[in-house]
């Protein structure tokens, strides 16, 4: 129903893939669950990494005079401790909705994002989503694209893409007999929205993977947006009305 806000308004054709890594320290890792845990339940994460990207964008000014945020993400149907796919197995199109005025405060926005999500669950969305995918399966890619992403005013729904597959199971110390140090997500994105953030742990260590257009989202508006992600994930920008 809203028109959505988008990191900027582009109007030239799409360049490369620019990716910026943020990784946070295992203490810093454990306050970010702790706040997470605090705003978003226990199994909160996905809302509460969306959530403060919300904030993040409206701290730091978009180029877009949209009505709300819209962030799709997915569920997870990887058994715990599968040993395939070592990655993940997210699927859907449950999307977390926000107004402006809703994002500003932080109390309200996680209040708001959870009671969204419990709703979903309450109706069945979630489950539901697995054949309607299916079903959609059989519409041309353009038609059934247009029908997910675009808003009644034919606007880009998505504010940015998402994604966080969690912990690294089994977790892997050696591939191909190489050491693995660290792990990072790496995602071409589609213009609109231009933006992507892939989330992911290994080692007790959160890392945030920012993967841009490289000629539509300038570096300086991404590592602010960066700097404020990374405040408000360890709960430092406070509350605002």
């Amino acid at each position: 129903r809203y028109s959505s806000v988008l990191p900027v308004e582009a109007d030239q054709p799409s360049g490369g893939l620019s990716l910026k890594l943020v990784r946070y320290s295992e203490a810093e890792t454990t306050q970010i669950m702790a706040q997470a845990g605090k705003h978003a339940g226990m199994t909160g994460t996905t809302l509460y990494l969306i959530g403060c990207m919300m904030r993040a964008m409206e701290s730091v000014g978009t180029g877009s005079a949209g009505d709300a945020y819209c962030v799709p993400y997915a569920i997870n149907l990887r058994r715990r401790k599968a040993l395939a796919p070592m990655f993940g197995n997210q699927v859907g199109f449950l999307f977390a909705q926000a107004n402006r005025e809703t994002v500003r405060s932080r109390k309200i926005l996680f209040e708001h994002l959870r009671a969204q999500f419990m709703e979903a669950v309450k109706q069945g969305l979630d489950h539901a989503m697995l054949p309607l995918m299916q079903a959609g399966s059989w519409l041309p890619q353009e038609k059934y694209g247009s029908i997910i992403r675009k808003t009644p005013d034919n606007r880009e729904r998505s504010s940015f893409w998402f994604s966080y597959t969690g912990d690294m199971e089994p977790e892997q110390a050696r591939i191909a007999d190489c050491p693995v140090s660290g792990m990072y997500q790496l995602s071409q994105v589609t213009s609109p929205p231009g933006l992507g953030l892939l989330a992911s742990r290994y080692r007790g260590q959160l890392t945030l993977s920012y993967n841009t257009i490289s000629n539509q989202i300038r570096d300086d508006w991404r590592d602010r947006l960066a700097q404020s992600m990374t405040a408000e994930l360890l709960g430092l920008n406070g509350e605002s009305a």
